[in-house]
């Protein structure tokens, strides 16, 4: 299981500096206000009620600060999976799978753009 949190971290710590890689930042000298800036890997999934008139959707999308928070995070979990390599000796299953659960809720969290949005709320705007 170590291994395999292993290169589980390490996977996703590449995914993470590619994606940071590929974000759009302003130009150098540029102030881009939080109007401006649109969400970066954007995915919108119709949840409930799709082709219905009741249409809830799960959206996620990264902008400017959440693209540094997911890289972070990708960075402290490679990095907490190293460090307890030696130290976790019972129960090592448990704490790994464990650990890529919180770095998957801390994905959720810095990336979650709007839980709930129907589409006649999201056409008012």
């Amino acid at each position: 299981m170590r291994r395999s949190a292993l290169l589980t971290s390490l996977i996703t710590l590449a995914m993470a500096v590619a994606l940071i890689a590929h974000y759009p930042f302003p130009a150098a000298g540029t102030h881009a206000g939080a109007e401006s800036a649109g969400p970066f890997a954007l995915s919108n999934f119709s949840w409930l009620g799709a082709g219905s008139a009741i249409d809830i959707r799960f959206s996620v999308a990264l902008d400017g600060l959440s693209v540094w928070l997911f890289g972070l995070s990708a960075l402290l979990t490679f990095t907490a999976v190293l460090v307890s390599w030696d130290a976790i000796e019972e129960r090592a299953a448990g704490f790994y799978a464990l650990l890529l659960l919180l770095e998957t809720a801390c994905w959720e969290c810095s990336s979650l753009a709007t839980l709930f949005c129907s589409t006649s709320s999201s056409s008012s705007r």
